[in-house]
């Protein structure tokens, strides 16, 4: 398929991809694909090689399905908290090493406090069959509003950056929104109605994935899980 499309034009395009005796990809079978993309014209090229996996998560009923089978999540938290270096190096080799070492103690789930982790990371979770479950840099309640704008901009790049890795698991909006902590109903409400709206803009952009309202507070809504 061929599209047009001019400098600093940004374009997204669909197609079907006919694919036969496809293999799944779950953190216990971890297969993976590659899709070459081409861009050319006016004598330069770009090639882009990605790898990425074949699942389906459904959280609509009772149970949590992966590819249409109950499943169990078996997960512990990351904290971000490199005591000497303050943040892990951009390794897929060191991703690779302690997701490992986390499988060999019985999880296949990592929630990342208020962020999201390096793309090595992913690339390692898809590798080693890990899901991951990422969160926008909201740490508090306190500063969700006051950076609206900004964490706006960080859900569309996350979830463009990183859908199509299949241990993406679910994004979060933020960490512990605890209400009763605003200073009075109207903030409360304009804080609800931003989850919804962030909510909304993120199950536009990629309605394959959980996508939680928060990590702590489960009765702020609207959330899948």
């Amino acid at each position: 398929k061929e599209i047009d499309m001019k400098p600093p034009q940004e374009l997204e395009t669909e197609m079907d991809v006919p694919m036969s005796d496809v293999k799944l990809w779950s953190p216990e079978t971890p297969h993976l694909y590659a899709a070459e993309v081409t861009l050319s014209g006016g004598g330069m090229q770009d090639r882009q090689s990605v790898r990425f996996g074949m699942r389906k998560i459904d959280w609509t009923g009772e149970r949590l399905l992966v590819n249409g089978r109950p499943y169990f999540l078996r997960g512990y938290g990351d904290d971000n908290i490199e005591v000497i270096t303050g943040l892990p190096p951009a390794s897929k080799k060191f991703f690779r090493q302690r997701l490992r070492l986390t499988k060999s103690f019985g999880f296949n789930d990592v929630r990342f406090h208020s962020h999201a982790p390096l793309e090595e990371c992913f690339q390692a979770a898809d590798e080693e069959g890990m899901f991951i479950q990422a969160e926008l840099p909201s740490v508090y309640i306190f500063y969700f509003l006051p950076n609206k704008e900004l964490l706006r901009k960080e859900l569309v790049r996350m979830l463009k950056a990183y859908r199509n890795h299949p241990s993406f698991f679910s994004l979060a909006l933020g960490n512990e929104f605890y209400l009763p902590a605003l200073k009075d109903d109207e903030e409360r409400q304009q804080f609800r109605d931003t989850v919804r709206e962030f909510y909304d803009l993120a199950k536009t952009l990629d309605p394959t994935r959980p996508i939680l309202s928060n990590d702590g507070e489960p009765d702020l809504l609207p959330t899948d899980i």
